[in-house]
């Protein structure tokens, strides 16, 4: 049953419709509460049992409060103001009112107008308005006042009415310009209209009332205020159409005289321009100026009465507004005339007095003098030059002088105190000149003889006296104030032939360089003559010339003048041995026309002597001797040079050129001395140069000689070995390639004397007590006996002694087999040179020979036999070396303790971390490196088997061949005596080795092979100190190495020693050391190899490396030759 009841409502409520009710009118501003509609009224819902009234939107403005009373009551109040935007449309408000009945629902749209009420006052926006409204405006022109109207929120009809300030009513019979127009309809337009004429120049402004009536009730007001907008309507007046002004002359006037003009118009239409009229000629514009603004005149330039007394003016006016119209005034000027102008004076010049301005007349000149004159002022600019004769007699008129001025003549005549009439103008005279007063006594003014004057002269003028004068003439007039002009009168006295001239000295002393240049100026006489021009110019000429050897000469034979100048000049080049001195007489003569005057003069004329002699040696090369080992400041010789000159000028000093360090000296006397010993050996002569100079000034005079010093040998070279040496004292053989009678090596010498000073004799020496120089191996050597009777010299090769008897003074060679008679071990040899001219000049060397019998035991032979060690002939190095094995044990000691003392210092804890760490680095380098020893081992013997199947046949041939024919070969020297010329001369040989047989020692090659640092550049021939060395034996194939930088070396013992060793850096491989090879001639050839080593190369014998690859030649050597 209610599942049906469910389905039927949902029904109902699906075919329910909006249904719109009347509208409702209600007004604004209603109490909250208030009923608008019963709905149970409405739709008579009294009858029934259920129903309810509901608003299906909630609205701010109304509710129903009770479902059951279906009532509409307003919530708040309503201002329509508020709600609705604009207050004069409609303004509605619908609801949805929902009517649920137990049957269905309906919904209603209830529409409410809300009325509007006069609840809001109308009023102005400001208090006041302006309105601009133009004069003379058309009649009947609308002026709209919608901007004006008052506002109000309701819409309620407003009534505006217009009122005087004093609140009475416009009506439209008044006689008023304005009237207001209110047009009712859905504008409400409001208008004022313009009804009468309105001029601006009778009121300016209208002030009026504007009232808003809503009601009797409501009322507000403003105030319009209406300016009256200006036009162009009037034009402007002057105050007088004439005006007339008197102003004084030279006077620049600034604002005289004001012109005023009126306009009624205001702003730009009442301003006013004032300006020059174009009627007016271009000299008004010249001379005037009014200011624009105010109408002030000034002038621009001075007025002179003299030229014009009246001026005529027509000054315009006019507004700056449109289409204005321009009115005109007079001015009438009248100039007063002030005694403005000075008198002048009118030159008439005669013709005895010479005018000397140039191109210009004397009308002109005067014409410039008055117009440039200001009053009371000199012009300094136009002076009247003229010239006047001298000793013209006292009376000689210069000028005539006319007196005028421009100015007008007062009309009665001045008279002085005893009635005589005062004459218009007034002359004076004045000498400008920095001379005494007394000599304006020369001139005067005589007159006035009515307005002229005359200027004369008072006394004779004399131009050497005074020759120029400066006057000014000044003439005054009478007037108020009394005005001058003055003149400058320069005049110049005309010069006469009145004097001869005067030498400034009588005698004339002057001094010249011989071997002058020809035109060369001696002096310049100077003469001198009081008279000017032609009259003062003076010429020169010589008239004799005198000397101690010729009185006959002419006057211009040495020398000659310059007639103008007055110099004097050479014309021939003085010598002094020939012309010491000679004399001149020279004339001045003036060149006056009528007569001419002369005066003469003596120029004394000294030759001086100069350098120019050169120190002449007597002869080009001088060629002295001298032994070696002189004592210091030994006399050498005497060079000798002579200079033709006298005094300072012949005078000869010597000095040495191109000397080594000052190691020669020369005496003032030319004496050659040595200042230090000399070594022959060093330089064995000498070739300088020797300069004689003069002591001439400014320049001096030299010439250079030769000397050639020769130096004399003594015997003072002490002989010295090159092999053995300091650095190269070891020598190997290996007895399975030495045969017996082979000798061992070249003990090689040098002395640096000469031929028959280098005679030295070569020793072996057994005992230590015969060497000088080794008494550090007292200790060390057994028995203090070397192993030197095993061996013997012949000349400077090493044998092996086979023999054991001496026969008739005679060796007896025995044949025996060098296994037994050589043994293996070390033998150490003892050498000592001594010169045969000199017993205490010797040397002494030590050769350690190492005999082995198989390479490969060098090492151990070396440990069991070398007892003495390395560095035999450099106690020093060997010093040096103990001393750095004994520092490397002493702070490896140290070390050793240090880290003990670390160890035990920190926790057991962190030691046993170390321990295991340090252990397993080391556990894995050592993995490391035997597997790479293994690859690298493996990797040899593959090559080396390699080697020995190719080439073991060619090698065993080569082998038998050597053997067969060691009876009869020999090797010879390594080092040819020859070549012993100087202790850096290249020493060494060495040999390639090919191992390819199965003992390896077939293939062993004879070489040199020294140690690390023993390197002798070809290019330099220097040798450094070096480590011992070691010499392998072999006679095998000789490999010649062409380059320098090879980097072949033929060491494979060596190479086979080093590859025991395991620990070899790759940083030792890069360093060089030397060898000598063996070439085709029997001499040694020097090849620099690259080897790996180290400073312990041959001093344990256990870090010697393995040779890098070289490219070399290989010579095939016949075992049967001599090397």
């Amino acid at each position: 049953m209610k599942n049906l009841l469910i389905l039927f409502i949902l029904i109902s409520l699906s075919h329910s419709e909006f249904v719109s009710l009347p509208a409702i009118d209600i007004e604004e501003e209603l109490p909250i509460g208030t009923m608008i509609i019963d709905f149970r009224k409405q739709f008579n819902l009294f009858n029934l049992k259920s129903y309810r009234c509901l608003l299906q939107t909630e609205n701010n403005y109304f509710h129903i409060q009770s479902n059951q009373q279906c009532q509409l009551t307003t919530r708040t109040r309503i201002d329509r103001e508020t709600l609705c935007t604009s207050s004069c449309e409609l303004c509605n408000i619908t609801l949805k009112i929902e009517i649920v009945l137990s049957q269905n629902t309906s919904v209603f749209l209830l529409p409410i107008r809300i009325l509007d009420i006069n609840d809001n006052l109308a009023y102005f926006k400001y208090k006041e308005y302006i309105i601009n409204v133009t004069e003379h405006v058309q009649l009947g022109t609308n002026i709209p006042l919608d901007s004006i109207k008052a506002i109000d929120h309701d819409c309620d009809p407003i009534h505006y009415e217009l009122y005087y300030l004093n609140n009475s009513l416009i009506r439209d019979d008044d006689y008023f310009p304005f009237k207001l127009q209110q047009l009712i309809n859905h504008t409400n337009q409001l208008n004022l209209i313009v009804q009468q004429d309105i001029d601006r120049e009778q009121q300016n402004q209208y002030r009026l009332k504007l009232q808003a009536n809503e009601n009797l009730q409501s009322k507000t007001s403003t105030i319009i205020i209406i300016n009256i907008l200006d036009i162009n309507d009037n034009t402007c007046q002057f105050e007088k159409t004439t005006y007339r002004i008197k102003i004084a002359e030279n006077r620049l006037w600034n604002n005289f005289l004001q012109v005023k003009a009126t306009d009624r118009d205001i702003d730009i239409n009442g301003q006013i321009r004032y300006s020059l009229a174009t009627q007016n000629s271009k000299k008004n514009f010249d001379y005037f100026k009014i200011d624009s603004q105010t109408g002030w005149l000034s002038l621009t330039k001075i007025l002179d009465y003299e030229t014009q007394n009246l001026w005529k003016l027509v000054i315009q006016a006019q507004d700056n507004g449109p289409n204005s119209i321009p009115v005109f005034a007079y001015v009438i000027i009248d100039v007063e005339d002030l005694n403005d102008n000075a008198p002048i004076l009118n030159w008439n010049i005669p013709t005895t007095v010479q005018i000397l301005n140039d191109k210009i007349s004397l009308d002109e000149l005067i014409d410039n003098l008055t117009t440039t004159i200001v009053t009371n002022e000199t012009s300094t600019n136009n002076i009247l030059i003229i010239s006047v004769p001298e000793n013209k007699p006292v009376g000689f008129v210069i000028a005539n002088l006319v007196a005028s001025d421009l100015d007008t003549s007062p009309l009665e005549s001045s008279v002085d105190a005893n009635g005589m009439p005062i004459p218009p103008f007034r002359v004076t005279l004045k000498l400008e000149s920095k001379k005494s007063s007394s000599s304006t006594n020369h001139f005067q003014i005589l007159g006035p003889f009515d307005s002229t004057f005359v200027l004369v002269t008072a006394h004779v003028l004399d131009r050497e006296i005074q020759s120029i004068y400066d006057l000014v003439v000044t003439i005054t007039d009478n007037g108020e104030p009394q005005l001058s002009t003055t003149y400058k009168l320069h005049i110049r006295v005309e010069d006469d032939n009145d004097n001869s001239p005067i030498f400034d000295s009588n005698t004339y002393f002057v001094d010249i360089k011989e071997n002058n240049e020809i035109n060369a100026t001696l002096i310049q006489v100077h003469a001198t003559d009081l008279d000017i021009k032609h009259n003062g110019q003076i010429i020169y000429t010589i008239v004799s010339t005198t000397s101690q050897t010729s009185t006959t000469l002419g006057p211009s034979h040495f020398v000659w003048i310059d007639s103008y100048t007055g110099i004097i000049r050479a014309s021939i080049q003085f010598d002094y041995e020939i012309l010491k001195n000679f004399s001149i007489k020279v004339v001045a003569s003036d060149n006056g026309q009528s007569k001419s005057h002369q005066a003469s003069t003596i120029v004394n004329v000294a030759v001086i002597d100069e350098n120019d002699n050169i120190p002449q040696f007597t002869t080009s090369t001088y060629t002295f001797s001298i032994y070696e080992n002189n004592s210091p400041n030994t006399y050498i010789g005497q060079v000798k040079a002579v200079d033709l000159d006298n005094g300072l000028n012949g005078e000869v000093q010597y000095r040495l050129d191109s000397i080594p360090s000052n190691l020669f000296l020369i005496t003032k006397d030319g004496k050659l001395y040595v200042n230090e010993m000399i070594d022959r050996e060093k330089f064995d002569e000498y070739n300088f140069n020797v300069i004689a100079s003069d002591r001439g000034q400014p320049i001096s005079l030299s010439s250079k000689a030769k000397i050639h010093l020769k130096i004399y040998d003594v015997n003072d070279e002490c002989p010295k070995f090159l092999f053995p040496n300091n650095n190269n004292d070891t020598l190997i053989i290996d007895r399975t390639y030495w045969h017996i009678n082979d000798f061992i090596c070249d003990i090689l010498v040098i002395d640096g004397d000469q031929a028959h000073h280098s005679n030295y004799e070569l020793n072996l020496i057994t005992d230590l007590n015969q060497l000088v120089n080794y008494e550090y191996l007292k200790d060390k050597l057994k028995f203090s006996k070397f192993d030197s009777d095993k061996f013997y010299l012949d000349g400077s090769r090493l044998y092996f002694n086979v023999t054991d008897e001496v026969r008739n003074g005679t060796k007896r060679i025995l044949k025996r087999s060098y296994y037994q008679d050589l043994k293996e071990g070390v033998y150490y040899l003892a050498f000592k040179v001594i010169d045969k001219g000199r017993n205490d000049f010797f040397d002494e060397k030590l050769l350690k020979l190492i005999v082995i019998n198989n390479y490969q035991d060098i090492q151990m032979v070396v440990k069991k036999y070398d007892y003495l060690g390395s560095h035999l002939n450099n106690p020093q190095v060997r010093e040096a070396y103990e001393k750095m094995l004994n520092d490397n044990i002493k702070k490896k000691i140290s070390n050793d303790e240090q880290n003990h003392l670390l160890l035990n210092s920190l926790p057991n804890k962190f030691i046993t971390i170390i321990v295991i760490v340090v252990l397993s680095i080391i556990l894995i380098g050592m993995t490391f490196i035997f597997i790479s020893l293994l690859r690298r081992n493996r990797l040899r013997r593959k090559k080396h088997d390699k080697m020995l199947t190719t080439s073991s046949d060619g090698d065993q041939q080569q082998t038998t061949s050597s053997l067969t024919g060691s009876a009869t070969s020999s090797y010879g020297n390594i080092l040819p005596s020859s070549s012993l010329q100087s202790e850096h001369s290249l020493l060494s040989a060495m040999f390639k080795q090919n191992r390819s047989s199965s003992d390896k020692r077939q293939s062993l090659r004879v070489s040199n092979c020294y140690d690390f640092g023993d390197t002798m550049t070809a290019t330099t021939g220097t040798t450094s100190n070096s480590p011992t060395s070691l010499l392998l034996r072999n006679k095998e194939t000789i490999p010649m190495i062409t380059s320098t930088n090879n980097n072949y070396d033929a060491c494979c013992l060596l190479e086979k020693l080093n590859e025991q060793e395991n620990d070899q850096s790759d940083e030792q491989r890069q360093k060089i050391y030397a060898s000598w090879l063996l070439n085709s001639t029997g001499s040694m050839t020097k090849s620099a190899s690259v080897f790996p080593h180290d400073v312990n190369t041959f001093h344990s014998l256990t870090r010697i490396p393995a040779p890098t690859t070289t490219t070399s030649t290989n010579i095939p050597f016949n075992s049967n030759s001599n090397l």
